[in-house]
């Protein structure tokens, strides 16, 4: 489903106890897998119209293959 990949978080919970008191710290931050999937892929769930053409190629459906740029950057930011 489209639409969990694109609200799929992570909640990491810390706590670290000391003498004095415990702490707890909640931290949400979104999966690196799903945002490099949902930034490279153009969602077809928004778009209903029908291609021009019979063929549909994976160049028309995933934009991340069409830039040498957005590639790497996709890449690197994967690994950050």
């Amino acid at each position: 489903d489209e639409n969990a990949l694109l609200n799929s978080t992570i909640t990491t919970i810390t706590t670290t106890t000391t003498a004095a008191a415990a702490t707890t710290i909640i931290t949400t931050t979104t999966n690196k897998i799903f945002r490099l999937w949902n930034s490279s892929r153009v969602l077809a769930a928004t778009r209903h119209i029908a291609p021009a053409t019979s063929s549909s190629s994976l160049f028309k459906k995933y934009f991340f293959f069409k830039s040498p740029f957005n590639r790497i950057m996709r890449i690197v930011e994967l690994f950050i």
